[in-house]
C-alpha cells in the first residue's frame, strides 16, 4: 500500500498559505484514468473573506507531489477504479484534518448478453 500521507512541509505550507481544502477531480475508463483537475480552497474569516491570496498556486514540484499522493490514496481505497466503464469524482484533501475523503461514482458495464454472430 503506498503512503497516503503528505510530506510535512507541504503540509506546513499549505496551512501558512492558508488553504482549507483540495480538491482532485478524477475519471476513469478503458484501461485508462487521471486526475483530471485540481483546485485550492482557501480559508475564510466570518465574513466571508480570504484569508489570505485567493489566486495562490503551488510550485510545480508541490502540485506533481499533491498529484502522487492523490493518486496513492485513489488507488489504496478503490484500485481498478480506471478499468472498463471506469469510476469518476472528487477526491478532497481537508487541510486542517490532514484528512482525505474520496466521493467515486462508478460507471455501469453495458450488458452484451445475447449478441451472437450469425
Amino acid at each position: 500500500m503506498e503512503t497516503e500521507d503528505l510530506d510535512k512541509e507541504i503540509l506546513l505550507a499549505l496551512r501558512e498559505m492558508g488553504v482549507s481544502k483540495i480538491l482532485f477531480r478524477f475519471d476513469g475508463s478503458g484501461d485508462e484514468g487521471s486526475i483530471e483537475d485540481i483546485s485550492f480552497k482557501m480559508k475564510s474569516d466570518a465574513h466571508g473573506v480570504v484569508a489570505k491570496l485567493a489566486d495562490w498556486r503551488p510550485s510545480d514540484e508541490m502540485e506533481e507531489d499533491l498529484r502522487d499522493t492523490a493518486y496513492n490514496v485513489l488507488e489504496n481505497r478503490h484500485g481498478g477504479w480506471e478499468i472498463n466503464e471506469g469510476s469518476y469524482g472528487v477526491i478532497t484533501f481537508l487541510v486542517p484534518e490532514n484528512k482525505w475523503v474520496v466521493a467515486i461514482k462508478n460507471r455501469p458495464e453495458d450488458d452484451w448478453s445475447g449478441m451472437q454472430d450469425e
